[in-house]
């Protein structure tokens, strides 16, 4: 859904698509190399009127996570 790479990362990262809200980030951060970590990834509707920066998650679209498929891309490995 949102290609990057694996590597230090020092906030979460907001983005709307269509009428969507999308932040991911890490659940543990800075990132440490060798340390397990996850993923932190919410998506909701926009609230009209408001500009990006001022949108907070409210909720989730129900059903959503069964459907959500993330790919994360280091060099050659990926993780799924």
């Amino acid at each position: 859904l949102i290609p990057g790479l694996l590597g230090t990362a020092f906030a979460h990262t907001i983005d709307s698509v269509g009428e969507y809200r999308l932040e991911i980030g890490w659940m543990n951060e800075p990132v440490v190399s060798g340390e397990t970590n996850g993923i932190e990834f919410s998506v909701n509707r926009l609230e009209p009127g408001l500009e990006l920066k001022e949108q907070k998650f409210k909720e989730g679209i129900s059903g959503l996570e069964k459907s959500l498929k993330i790919e994360l891309l280091f060099k050659e490995e990926k993780i799924k």
